[in-house]
């Protein structure tokens, strides 16, 4: 079948050959006589009309409908000549000797042609792959998929006399590299090479010159992700190959001899938009910035100066700027360029997000673009995308400004759709555009690049809707409290005052006073510095019940060169301190004083201060150093730090402090010294005490003097024998302890924001009488003391009496035990009267007797006192009430021990221990006996718990 097949394809070239050697002269190409020629495309006149109406690349209707149709015959470089990549064969006719020579392009087969030739098999010339399995390959590749036009072969030479005719006009091959397919045959000029209809991206390109000594043939391609590669010469590979990178566009130039006499055609076939006009000479064709691959090419040459193959409209689709909106309800749309609208209008939908790029025109460099979005203010600058996605935050305003070579060339200008205003006017360079502080989303967005200089595209009027300030401020147990002002001067307070309530965090912006912008930073309790923010953005913290401490604010750009920005701090306890300006710190640092209100305003460039004083308070230096027995003066400390010693027993017998700081101030101080009392005051480093003198040092006073009284306290605490550390004293107050005769070891001191918290506890800070600091019971029980107890006012007259407490300040459990028990001796004797309460010698009963005994311990039951068990019914018989009220801790009676009370019925004694109490008892008094004499035990607690 096959060979019938060539043998069809024979006669019918033959028969074709015959035609075009009867042809007239007349009709033949014009030699070098300078005879009219036709078109290098077309047999005749008539033809070469039809030729040049019927070549395809007019792209006006999206692509073309076929490679151009050779049926009629094509003046190519033999008359008898079929293009290889057909299948066909060629029939070894010459054409007549004297028709002269003329540079013709070969054109490719029609889609009829690529169909049927697909059938029949091709003679072999040396250019083309040969062999039986490469013949079957094709009949079914061309039989199974007429629409690949790139796996046509290209034409092969016939006759002698073809082949000289040939040799005068130079011949191109190209290949192409398929997604999917790999490296598809050569095919020769004007054909197809590549896909049509497959969406199948042309990733590599090879072109092939022959016939042009000296002479090249280059190709450029654009890849995608990649860019403008450099150019390669004839059998090089334009594009890449294995890396699935589609080329989007492409250059071809020749070189050489054969640039004076020929110019190189060529059309890119791109996704979606079809067949491209025809480029030549190393114009760009296809496509650049719209992602939009090459699938085919093709390739020609012409005489120099010839007509383009057909249309040359849309030979390269590329923009200067290009951008792309994602839209409330719809999402990203598709990329629009140079000005065209992006974005929505009549609809009622927020701009959500914008993406912006530089498109192939523009030329090198960069855009960038920054967007105020609700709810989080100005974005930072970002050469990709602005905006939210999937949070449903509109865009309000947009800021576009150009980087790099672009922005000596080109001024970036657009303009905003925002709901109720409309379209605003133009603004450009990073200026301002769409509104800010109106709640008014953005809706669409025109941009476009503009020469240097010539000004705005229409009207720049409204092109940025905003006040002149816009603030916020988050306040403690408040939450956040926002406003604005219009002033060409705002003036305006973050915050509150006489509340007590504390600035956490704040927003500022000032966007009506022109181009640049606003910074600030916030000093937060337990943080400190925070990074500075600008324009909207949130300095400081929410929820964390954190306050701010300080502030730094300053103007950028054209703000910070037409005005100052003027700022205090309200500091709770301390007021208003003064005003500082840009940048500068204005609230207080390492004090722990918290902010409640910024006052701000913004006045023209050198204006005077609103006010003066100082402005941020730093924490000052505290230095001190001690003079202890046996080490004498050591090592000055400061803020904090301990002088003198801890656990050595070593008495402190003077000290001295200075004040450093940038508030004018200083310290004054005094010592209390054993046998000597309290000294004068002295200052700034004078000695207080007396040093080696055998005095020890039993209490100490600090203050601060001048401005630095004003902003800060100074804080202070003493370690005393036996007891340790007593709590913090302040501004004065002793620390320490007098008429007790116990010695001061070691010192500390700090200084505080003035009303700010203590740096500890302050319990005990100073006494003149002992405190206790022995064994103590659970919180739930009375507590003993080494202090007498005090009954309350109302109790007047001889039912007061008191046993003073017996155990030391250190007490142990043992000793309270022994005093309750020893007292209880001392009461033996003593008659019983209902119900008496009173010294031993006097009168007791038995709850009266034990309520003596644990005063011996310091124990204070509160109501239960000698004067209510007198006058007070319910105070009669306190024995029952402590039992059905377990004043004290309840415990079984078989696990008693010495120092436990044991319950009778209306009876209560005081357990000795071997089986023995100690009671008093109507008629006996004050006795000891065994623990059943008074009847049936009921019950006994443990007033000293252990």
């Amino acid at each position: 079948m096959r060979g019938i097949k060539r043998l069809l394809v024979g006669v019918s070239a033959s028969v074709l050959a015959i035609a075009l050697v009867t042809m007239p002269f007349s009709l033949a190409f014009a030699g070098e006589d300078g005879a009219a020629s036709l078109h290098p495309l077309a047999e005749s006149a008539e033809q070469a009309e039809k030729d040049v109406e019927e070549l395809p690349g007019d792209t006006s209707s999206g692509s073309p409908e076929s490679p151009i149709d050779d049926s009629e015959g094509l003046a190519s470089s033999s008359a008898d000549e079929v293009d290889t990549n057909t299948g066909s064969g060629s029939a070894d006719v010459s054409a007549p000797e004297e028709t002269p020579s003329s540079p013709e392009a070969p054109s490719g087969p029609s889609e009829d042609q690529n169909q049927d030739s697909a059938t029949a098999a091709p003679d072999a010339s040396p250019s083309e792959v040969t062999g039986e399995s490469k013949d079957e390959q094709r009949e079914v590749e061309g039989a199974a998929n007429p629409e690949i036009l790139s796996e046509q072969e290209p034409s092969a030479t016939g006759s002698d006399g073809d082949s000289a005719t040939k040799a005068s006009k130079p011949a191109v091959q190209v290949e192409a590299h398929v997604q999917n397919r790999g490296w598809l045959r050569p095919v020769g000029e004007q054909a197809v090479v590549g896909t049509v209809g497959q969406n199948l991206n042309l990733e590599g390109l090879r072109l092939h010159l022959s016939g042009a000594d000296g002479s090249d043939i280059q190709v450029m391609a654009h890849v995608r992700n990649i860019g403008w590669q450099d150019w390669v010469s004839s059998n090089g590979v334009a594009g890449t190959v294995g890396k699935n990178l589609p080329i989007e566009a492409i250059k071809i130039r020749l070189t050489g001899e054969l640039s004076n006499s020929y110019d190189v055609w060529y059309q890119v076939h791109s996704a979606d938009f079809g067949w491209s006009g025809w480029a030549k000479n190393g114009e760009s064709a296809g496509s650049q910035g719209y992602a939009k691959s090459a699938q085919a090419v093709r390739v020609v040459l012409l005489p120099k100066n010839s007509s383009a193959p057909g249309s040359t409209a849309n030979a390269f689709r590329t923009y200067a700027i290009g951008y792309s909106a994602h839209v409330q309800n719809i999402g990203w749309q598709g990329k629009v360029a140079d000005g065209a609208q992006a974005g929505t209008t009549g609809k009622n939908l927020n701009l959500e997000a914008l993406t912006i790029s530089l498109g192939g025109s523009a030329g090198s460099g960069a855009v960038q673009v920054r967007a105020h979005v609700q709810n989080i203010g100005w974005q930072g600058w970002t050469s990709g995308q602005a905006g939210t996605t999937g949070r449903n935050l509109p865009i309000e305003a947009l800021q576009i400004k150009l980087t790099g070579d672009v922005a000596n060339s080109y001024d970036v200008w657009y303009r905003v759709h925002s709901a109720d205003f409309g379209w605003g006017g133009w603004a450009s360079n990073g200026a301002s555009a769409g509104s800010q502080g109106y709640a008014k989303a953005a809706q669409a967005v025109e941009i476009q690049l503009v020469a240097k200089g010539k000004g705005a595209p229409g009207s720049t009027a409204n092109a940025f809707r905003c006040p002149t300030a816009i603030w916020s401020a988050h306040i403690s147990e408040i939450g956040w409290r926002s406003s604005k002002s219009s002033s060409s001067t705002p003036s305006f307070t973050l915050g509150t005052t006489g509340q007590a309530k504390s600035l956490e965090a704040f927003t500022l912006s000032l966007p009506g006073l022109g181009s640049g912008s606003v910074s600030y930073s916030a000093h937060v309790s337990n943080i400190g510095w925070q990074k500075a923010v600008s324009d909207g953005a949130t300095a400081g913290t929410t929820g964390r019940g954190l306050p701010i401490e300080a502030v730094k604010i300053s103007l950028n750009g054209s703000l910070g060169d037409t005005y100052d920005i003027w700022y205090r701090a309200h500091v709770r306890n301390i007021g208003w301190l003064g005003w500082t300006k840009n940048g500068e710190p204005a609230g207080s640092e390492g004090l722990a004083s918290p902010v409640e209100a910024i006052e701000v305003r913004v006045l023209k460039k050198g204006s005077a201060a609103p006010g003066a004083g100082t402005a941020f308070l730093a924490k000052p230096t505290i230095s001190y150093s001690a003079y202890s027995v046996g080490k004498g003066w050591g090592a000055a400390t400061s803020n904090g730090g301990t002088a003198g010693a801890t656990g050595q027993n070593r008495a402190v017998e003077a000290f001295k402090v200075s004040y450093g700081g940038a508030v004018s101030g200083g310290v004054s101080y005094k010592a209390h010294l054993a046998n000597v009392g309290w000294q004068g005051a002295v200052t700034n480093n004078a000695i207080a005490g007396a040093a080696g003198k055998g005095n020890d040092l039993q209490a100490i006073s600090i203050s601060l003097t001048g401005d630095a009284a004003k902003y800060f306290d100074v804080w202070y605490r003493v370690h005393v024998e036996n007891y340790g550390w007593l709590g913090w004293a302040k501004n004065g107050a002793y620390a320490g302890t007098t008429k007790l005769n116990l010695q001061v070891e070691a010192i500390q001191v700090t200084v505080t924001g003035k009303g700010s918290a203590a740096p500890g506890s302050t319990t005990r800070s100073y006494f003149d009488h002992y405190v206790y600091i022995g064994w103590q019971n659970p919180s739930q029980y009375p507590q003993v003391s080494c202090n007498t107890v005090k009954l309350p006012d109302y109790c007047k007259g001889e039912f007061t009496y008191v046993t003073p407490s017996r155990i030391p300040y250190n007490a142990t459990r043992e000793d309270c035990i022994n005093a309750f028990i020893q007292r209880a001796y001392e009461y033996l004797g003593t008659r019983y009267i209902e119900p008496y309460s009173t010294a031993p010698g006097g009168a007791v009963d038995c709850s009266g007797l034990v309520l003596q005994c644990l005063y011996a311990t310091g124990m204070d039951l509160g109501w239960y006192n000698p004067y209510n068990h007198r006058w007070l019914p319910e105070q009669t018989y306190n024995s029952t009430n402590w039992y059905r009220n377990n004043t004290f801790m309840p415990v079984s009676v078989s696990s008693i021990k010495r120092g436990d009370l044991i319950y009778y019925r209306g009876h209560v004694a005081i357990y000795i221990g071997n089986g023995q109490i100690i009671d008093s008892w109507p008629g006996r008094g004050v006795t000891i006996r065994g623990i059943n004499a008074p009847g049936t035990v009921i019950g006994a607690a443990r007033p000293f718990v252990g």
